[in-house]
C-alpha cells in the first residue's frame, strides 16, 4: 500500500481537479494515522483562462465533511503548465480497522460555475493506507507433565507471521 496519491478528474483540456493525500506518521500504539489531505487543481496546457473567483468546493473524508465552501478562488493564468493549486488542505488523524487496515474514503466536488472552461468535477474513492501491525491475543489452558496444553492465537491480520515460544518450569 502506497503512502501517498492522488485521485484526479479532468475539468477540461486545460486543467484538472485533484485530491492528494499523503500518510505523515503512523500509531501502532493507538492503531491510527496522521494524513495530510488536499483538494485543489493542476495546470495541464497553457492558457490565459484558467481563473475564477467564485468557486464552490466540497471536501470529505469517510462520512466527516472538512469544507463546504462557495467562495472559493484559484488564479492559473500566470502559473506554469504542470503546477497545482490548492484550494483547501488539511492534516485529519483517522482510526484504522481492528486488523490494522484502512481503505480511507475521499471526495471532492468543483463547480467553476461562471469559467468557461469548464463547470464542475465531483471525486470520490479510496487511499489504501499502509497497515499497521497488530498484535495478535494469545491464550493457553493449564498443561501437565504428560499432558497437553491448547495455545489458541488470536491472529488480527492474516498475513502477518506469529512466533510463540514456550518454557516447561520444573
Amino acid at each position: 500500500m502506497a503512502t501517498s496519491g492522488y485521485l484526479r478528474k479532468s475539468m477540461s483540456s486545460y486543467f484538472d481537479f485533484y485530491i492528494y493525500w499523503n500518510v505523515t506518521s503512523q500509531s501502532i500504539a493507538n492503531n491510527t494515522s496522521t494524513v495530510y489531505l488536499s483538494w485543489g487543481t493542476y495546470k495541464k496546457k497553457a492558457n490565459t483562462q484558467t481563473y475564477n473567483a467564485n468557486s464552490a468546493l466540497t471536501a470529505k473524508y469517510g462520512s466527516t465533511t472538512l469544507k463546504n465552501a462557495s467562495a472559493v478562488s484559484f488564479d492559473m493564468r500566470n502559473s506554469s503548465v504542470g503546477t497545482e493549486t490548492s484550494l483547501y488542505n488539511t492534516t485529519v488523524t483517522v482510526n484504522h480497522n481492528d486488523d490494522g487496515t484502512l481503505n480511507l474514503y475521499l471526495y471532492g466536488y468543483l463547480n467553476v460555475g461562471s469559467l468557461s472552461l469548464a463547470s464542475s468535477a465531483e471525486i470520490s474513492g479510496y487511499a489504501a493506507l499502509p497497515t499497521i501491525p497488530r498484535a495478535s491475543g494469545i491464550t493457553a489452558t493449564n498443561g501437565y507433565v504428560g499432558g497437553s496444553s491448547n495455545i489458541t492465537i488470536d491472529k488480527k491480520n492474516a498475513d502477518f507471521t506469529t512466533t510463540v515460544s514456550y518454557k516447561i518450569a520444573g
